[in-house]
């Protein structure tokens, strides 16, 4: 009855809400690795469009909420970040009076609404050290995945003229479609793999 892409959605989330309430951490790791790949799923909801990244924060909530009623205990953990972040949400709902767009503004705003709910909720739903590693592997994959893609693009050179720089060596964009924030979301994740990789080289010298 439904066109093939939007079944195929129906079934891939039916599929994920099904695994993340048998496995609560694969909600969190569906939600890293969603991040470089968000545009993948678009479902567009009035006059904004709803991300596979902002679908694995609500599944996320939702997977949290199911395991708070079944175990009749509320567990928060990371709450303090909502002092600072509730301090910046207030100075960003003031500055929105001056909002030149409204709707991209309030888009912004539940962007870093979604990031206090991912600390908060995801920090609460790891239990384990597999649950751990489930998460930092999924996040390394993605990040992986998404290097392996800017190779491919500043090696074909496939990319709008304005990235290019001296020499026509282009400036990777990734799935981010701007090279700053590709740039960025790698060198965080290099960051955490680095750290990761001392602390197992620190590990085998102890062993």
């Amino acid at each position: 009855v439904l066109p093939l892409r939007l079944a195929g959605t129906v079934l891939a989330i039916g599929a994920a809400a099904l695994l993340t309430v048998l496995f609560p951490s694969l909600a969190l790791a569906l939600l890293g690795f969603s991040v470089p790949f968000q545009d993948a799923v678009s479902i567009p909801v009035g006059g904004f469009s709803v991300t596979a990244t902002e679908l694995a924060v609500a599944l996320l909530a939702v997977v949290w909420f199911m395991r708070v009623s079944a175990r009749h205990r509320l567990s928060l953990q990371q709450a303090g970040v909502w002092l600072p972040l509730g301090a910046f949400l207030g100075i960003a709902l003031l500055s929105m009076t001056q909002a030149e767009s409204l709707g991209l503004s309030t888009k912004a705003l539940v962007k870093w609404l979604e990031f206090g709910l991912v600390l908060t909720l995801g920090a609460s739903l790891i239990q384990s050290p597999r649950d751990m590693a489930i998460v930092l592997g999924a996040l390394l994959i993605a990040g992986a995945a998404e290097a392996l893609y800017g190779l491919n693009q500043a090696r074909t050179g496939t990319g709008p003229a304005g990235f290019f720089l001296g020499g026509g060596v282009l400036r990777a964009f990734g799935t981010f479609g701007q090279p700053n924030p590709f740039a960025a979301y790698l060198a965080t994740l290099l960051s955490l793999a680095g750290g990761m990789g001392l602390v197992l080289i620190s590990r085998a010298r102890h062993q």
